[in-house]
């Protein structure tokens, strides 16, 4: 019929599906652009266990925040369906730390910041006990570091804790103690502690007098302090020279004890000498000079000490050298030709020429085997005691006779340099000067 029908009809065409892009951070994707819609994989580096060495995983951070990570257990990954927009995916890891336990055991082998670790002493060995823990590094605080058992809170940094363990010590022995003789001087010279890791940090005599005297006693005073990881028990027994002493205060690492001693009669010392007798001016100076120690001078023979024979320079300044102890100069330089190395006065000799005591007849010369006056003797005492003065011109004749009347220590001869000084009156000099010393 010629007619045209028109027929209006929509036809719907779908646009193409948009690739977005994947960001990661610390963790990896099967793909790295999706569409809306498909399921994507994410891994974080260690697929299997979620974690490396040094870094744990700890929980997904995503943009958009709606997206949802979930996990897969048949894929063995996590998955998220793909938005219609771009997706930024971090793994946020956490540090794992360690901690390292000295002489004994921690309960986790991983823990991280915020976690309470547990650590156990290991059992003592045999005569050990357990102290405390002691903390090696790191920033944490123990439950109780006096517990073989305990925790702390992890913080942030590596731990390394020590078990400290102590070995009890009950009984100490004290040998070598010089006990009161009287007319001796105190000494704690010679104590030495047996017990091994006992140090013996003080001793003293109470009283202190500067000899000890017959019919007093006297009380040896005692610190012994234990050394490195050795304690003391709640008792223990300290022995003497082999005797009981009276503990007066025992801690873990110090014990104060004491023992008294009565004075031993000073000892008879028998005269050797036939020329020396007990009703002697100088008896007690001769005695006295024969047993001391160092030996300041013997007899001249076995049975006669000479005492009126007159002292050379040599033998005066050896007696002197030997009553105050045999010190050694500081150098052993010699000027002088008749003073050999193996001359028993080479030492004496070159101590007192050091210490302005004496010096040589000439530059090269000491002349030992000249004899010596009483001038010479008393300057020589006087030098010794006071140090850079000379007292040749009769400041020392003064100084012997100031308390005796101007005898020279009470000893009636003259002091020039013509009297001649005998050997009884050199160690008498030197007993009345030097022993009260």
């Amino acid at each position: 019929n010629g007619e045209v029908v028109q027929h209006n009809a929509t036809l719907n065409v779908a646009e193409p599906s948009v690739e977005h892009s994947i960001t990661v951070e610390n963790c990896s994707v099967n793909t790295y652009t999706a569409k809306a819609g498909d399921e994507v994989q994410v891994y974080f580096y260690d697929y299997l266990h979620k974690q490396t060495m040094d870094r744990v995983f700890d929980h997904w951070e995503v943009t958009p925040s709606s997206l949802t990570i979930q996990s897969n257990e048949e894929l063995g990954c996590d998955t998220f369906i793909m938005p219609d927009e771009d997706v930024t995916i971090v793994a946020v890891q956490k540090t794992p730390i360690r901690t390292t336990v000295e002489n004994g055991t921690a309960d986790y082998g991983i823990v991280f910041s915020g976690d309470t670790q547990f650590i156990n002493a290991d059992e003592p060995s045999e005569g050990q006990e357990f102290s405390h823990w002691e903390i090696v590094s790191g920033n944490v605080t123990l439950e109780n570091r006096n517990s073989p058992r305990t925790s702390f809170v992890v913080g942030d940094e590596d731990v390394t804790v020590k078990a400290v363990y102590i070995t009890r010590v009950s009984s100490v022995s004290v040998t070598g103690v010089k006990l009161p003789v009287a007319g001796e001087a105190p000494t704690t010279e010679g104590i030495t502690v047996q017990t091994p890791n006992i140090d013996l940090s003080s001793a003293s005599w109470d009283p202190s007098p500067s000899v000890f005297e017959a019919g007093n006693e006297y009380t040896l005073y005692l610190l012994l302090t234990t050394i490195g990881s050795y304690n003391y028990s709640d008792t223990v027994t300290i022995t003497v020279n082999g005797l009981p002493a009276e503990t007066i205060s025992v801690g873990p690492t110090s014990t104060n004890a004491k023992i008294t001693f009565p004075v031993t009669p000073e000892e008879e010392k028998a005269n050797p000498f036939t020329d020396v007798s007990d009703t002697d001016l100088f008896y007690d100076a001769v005695m006295w000079a024969y047993y001391h120690d160092p030996q300041i001078t013997d007899g001249m023979t076995d049975t006669t000490f000479g005492p009126k024979l007159t002292v050379t320079r040599g033998q005066c300044v050896t007696f002197l050298w030997r009553a105050m102890g045999k010190p050694m100069a500081s150098s052993f330089f010699n000027p002088f030709q008749d003073v050999a190395m193996n001359d028993y006065y080479y030492d004496a000799v070159l101590w007192a020429v050091e210490k302005g005591i004496t010096n040589g007849v000439t530059d090269t010369t000491f002349a030992p085997n000249d004899t010596l006056s009483t001038q010479h003797i008393t300057t020589f005492l006087y030098r010794t005691l006071n140090p850079g003065k000379d007292g040749w011109d009769g400041e020392a004749a003064a100084w012997a006779g100031k308390d005796d009347g101007g005898k020279p220590f009470g000893v009636d001869i003259d002091v020039n340099n013509k009297t001649d000084c005998p050997r009884w009156c050199v160690v008498q000099f030197l007993y009345k000067v030097l022993n009260a010393m």
